[in-house]
């Protein structure tokens, strides 16, 4: 490679500068000051100079012309063009010296001042950053705050479990939920499982194993044993994740007492097998029932039959038994019935059809239907009723239901021979019915 010839201006202007005395490591520096600068202000009187110069160059040229002509004349020119050349090329060395040293100061001045506002930037961009920092510690702060207060509220545990050192550490409320004294506690897996009912950890174990090992969410529940004997029911809820980009595996998460849940669950589970019972008890019972009341109609109407039948050789010991047959025959019938409107009464289906009756009367009614049992029994009925009417509003199929049954229980389990009393008595907007043996 050849290096680069300077240009005959650069080159003529560097044999200035030498010739001028000045160092030549400046003088390339000048020169580029000139170029960059040349047409301002800064170098203007050195420009001037550089043009007088010019100028005397070309007078000195004119007299080197005449010498022949002229040596002595032309001499005494010379000299004198010589001397004001040498004045002109000091100006504008010290001009241009001049215009460099005021440069450097303008570039040392920028220098300073683009440092400032460096320095300045860097500190406004270190303010943003100590500002945008503190804001999010503020936000984090803020948000566990806002977790702290939303487990308090909740009643929720925290638990974080080390999967490489394989112990727990837990806060004061999920200590409490295992068992343990009500503060922060870091134990052992094995001492935590421990805590858990002996037919819980077996499965409970297992779980939380699977989970560590695929990276998953977790959700187990196990039992608890306390201390005073009573057993609680924990639901455990937590994740795998990794503590920074080179930490350990650890299980974060929270517990909460579900015993609540887990009994209104049971307790829900039990009534609806319940119900089920219910309704397949009374699907049973209406079936029953019905399937009753066929051969007891035709009991009932052969018994009628035979009873009306008087033209046959039946003597009158064989029609007693024949009423017999149709009494006992209506008591079947007639708890046939119960059972069917209680398999109603269960379902909801029972009609009623309330409308004004007289007590008296519908008393009245009853009597003959319970005398089978009070000659049985030989109880004595005494009327004790109210001589006026006493008006009820009722259904009275159900009212006189009522009434059987009471006059019925009054004769069966009155002693032989007793007295049953039956009275009526008003009581404001109602009507109080007494059946006493």
């Amino acid at each position: 490679m050849t290096d680069r010839l300077p240009t005959e201006p650069t080159d003529a202007a560097r044999r200035g500068f030498l010739a001028g005395g000045n160092q030549a490591v400046d003088i390339d520096g000048m020169i580029t000051l000139f170029r960059l600068f040349g047409d301002s202000w800064i170098f203007r009187d050195s420009l001037q100079a550089w043009m007088e110069g010019d100028l005397l160059l070309a007078e000195l040229r004119q007299v080197a012309a005449q010498l022949p002509r002229a040596p002595l004349a032309a001499h005494e020119r010379i000299r004198e063009i010589n001397q004001r050349l040498l004045a002109q090329e000091m100006r504008f060395i010290g001009s241009v010296n001049a215009a460099a040293h005021l440069t450097e100061r303008i570039l040392q001045i920028a220098l300073l001042a683009a440092t400032v506002l460096m320095a300045a930037l860097y500190a406004w961009f270190a303010h943003r950053s100590l500002q945008r920092r503190e804001r999010d510690a503020q936000a984090v702060q803020l948000a566990r705050e806002r977790w702290e207060l939303a487990v308090a509220a909740s009643e929720l545990g925290r638990f974080d479990l080390d999967v490489e050192q394989d112990r727990y550490t837990l806060d004061a409320r999920a200590a409490e939920l295992n068992g343990l004294p009500a503060q922060p506690i870091n134990l052992a897996r094995q001492d935590l499982r421990a805590c858990a009912h002996p037919d819980d950890r077996e499965a409970t174990a297992r779980q939380l194993d699977e989970a560590i090992q695929h990276g998953q969410i977790v959700v187990l529940r196990y039992r608890v044993v306390r201390p005073d004997g009573g057993m609680r029911h924990i639901q455990s809820t937590g994740r795998v994740a990794r503590h920074g980009a080179h930490g350990g595996l650890h299980l974060m998460g929270v517990l909460r007492d579900v015993t609540e849940e887990v009994a209104q669950a049971q307790a829900a589970t039990q009534r609806d097998a319940a119900e089920r019972v219910a309704a397949a008890q009374r699907v049973f019972l209406s079936r029953l029932s019905h399937e009753l009341r066929t051969p007891l109609n035709a009991i009932l109407g052969f018994a009628q039959l035979l009873d009306m039948d008087r033209s046959s050789a039946m003597t009158e010991p064989q029609h007693q038994q024949v009423r017999w047959i149709l009494n006992a025959g209506r008591q079947l019938l007639s708890l046939v019935e119960d059972v069917l409107d209680l398999s109603k009464v269960e379902a909801g289906e029972v009609s009623m059809s309330p409308r004004v009756l007289t007590l008296q009367q519908v008393l009245h009614d009853c009597l003959p239907l319970v005398e089978t049992v009070r000659q049985a029994r030989g109880v004595q009925l005494v009327d004790a009723l109210p001589a006026e009417p006493l008006s009820v509003w009722a259904d009275p199929q159900r009212l006189q239901q009522v009434l059987i049954n009471l006059l019925s229980n009054g004769c069966k389990y009155n002693r032989p021979g007793g007295q049953l009393r039956v009275a009526a008595r008003a009581e404001g907007a109602a009507i109080a019915v007494d059946v006493c043996d």
